[in-house]
């Protein structure tokens, strides 16, 4: 099986049907889709169940109790049976008019690379918007890319899809918290990747609707300080270990990755709740945010 699609739900009883059929419409067969139904409250658990039953390549977990969407793919991911696993949010959707060109250069990608970053359509409420990062298919060194690319180090998992025995072999998993899970969990999958295979042309659109009362537009709002406390944490810890690597060639292109993340904490978000969070760790806010401009 060539691709695992981990599909985290939660009261998405309305969208989860065109999610689904982005790819159940398509001819093309080689995948699951893994339904993890996180303690839904509306009809979201029926609708999974529903797909189970009609598809024989699509599988539900439902969750006890809500436990946000880190540790939903992680129970997706203990099940995966896929080369491939791609994280697919159940509000947006697979391009499915290019997954003839993407789907064969994904079936050739050499055993070197363990990870593959695609191209995203933006929608905002219907309206479409189209930002290339790759001009042509190719693969690239992991720190070239990171050089190249690094706000891309800090997005969504959905730019990516992943190699099932290297997060394995790297007991890589997802931190189980409702923030930054998947910022978190790129910065250690780029730690040791070594190369990375570009592919031209979009294969995900990520749907943003005024409608939106996701979980995690929610907590935004929010600001909550425990999941902001566990990310900066890790930054701190990464940008200590990194800072002693020497001359290792790929220390300064992810020590600036580190530093935009700490960048967009402390500018992009309410400072005073979470400067001090540095501090404790012995980082000077100020010039990390400096390194990241």
């Amino acid at each position: 099986m060539l691709i695992s699609f981990i599909v985290p739900v939660y009261n998405r009883d309305k969208l989860i049907h065109e999610c689904l059929h982005s790819l159940l419409d398509h001819p093309w067969k080689d995948y699951e889709v893994i339904l993890v139904d996180d303690a839904s409250t509306d009809d979201s658990a029926a609708v999974c169940d529903q797909y189970a039953k009609d598809f024989p390549n699509i599988h539900t977990i439902h969750l006890a109790e809500n436990s946000g969407p880190g540790y939903a793919r992680n129970c997706g991911m203990e099940i995966a049976q896929g080369e491939w696993l791609f994280f697919l949010d159940s509000d947006d959707l697979i391009c499915t008019k290019n997954l003839d060109n993407i789907i064969p250069q994904i079936e050739n990608m050499p055993q070197s690379v363990d990870l593959i970053a695609v191209d995203i359509i933006d929608e905002w409420d219907g309206v479409r918007w189209d930002y290339p990062f790759f001009d042509c298919s190719k693969i690239m060194d992991a720190t070239a890319y990171i050089k190249r690319y690094p706000m891309r180090i800090h997005m969504p998992l959905w730019n990516y899809l992943f190699r099932r025995n290297y997060l394995q072999k790297k007991h890589l998993y997802l931190p189980e918290q409702y923030l930054h899970e998947d910022v978190t969990f790129l910065l250690d999958v780029f730690r040791e990747v070594r190369e990375i295979g570009c592919l031209a042309g979009y294969f995900y659109c990520y749907r943003r609707e005024t409608f939106n009362q996701s979980l995690t537009a929610v907590l935004h709002n929010a600001y909550p300080m425990e999941p902001y406390q566990i990310y900066i944490s890790k930054l701190c810890a990464d940008i200590q270990t990194w800072a002693k690597h020497g001359d290792d060639i790929r220390k300064d292109a992810y020590m600036q990755v580190l530093a935009q993340c700490a960048y967009n904490v402390i500018y992009v978000l309410p400072t005073k709740p979470y400067k001090h969070l540095f501090t404790a760790h012995s980082i000077d806010p100020i010039t990390v945010g400096e390194i990241g401009v």
